[in-house]
């Protein structure tokens, strides 16, 4: 996740609820998938962002900025885990001895 402040945090979760009952109340609501999408990708859920995108895109096919937005957050999720693999290389690599008796 990205390193943000608490009110932009709580503005994005928020936001999410606001989209999912927008999405339970019409569940072709394209806008509320876009949005959806941009308020994962604010929060670094890059995962659950491409999917709302996704979403978007089958109800219009030709919405441009949800493509665009999908191919960004590929990147993203892409970069992500190679910090994360940096930040985390050797700590599990390495297995303890064992003990010769």
């Amino acid at each position: 996740m990205y390193k943000q402040s608490i009110p932009k945090t709580i503005c994005c979760v928020t936001k999410r609820v606001c989209f999912q009952v927008m999405i339970e109340q019409d569940p072709e609501c394209v806008k509320a998938h876009f949005r959806m999408g941009r308020a994962h990708e604010a929060l670094g859920e890059f995962v659950q962002a491409i999917k709302a995108y996704e979403k978007a895109l089958q109800y219009e096919p030709t919405l441009v900025a949800a493509t665009k937005a999908i191919s960004v957050c590929r990147s993203q999720r892409k970069k992500q885990e190679l910090q994360d693999r940096q930040k985390f290389q050797g700590l599990f690599g390495s297995t303890p001895s064992k003990k010769q008796d």
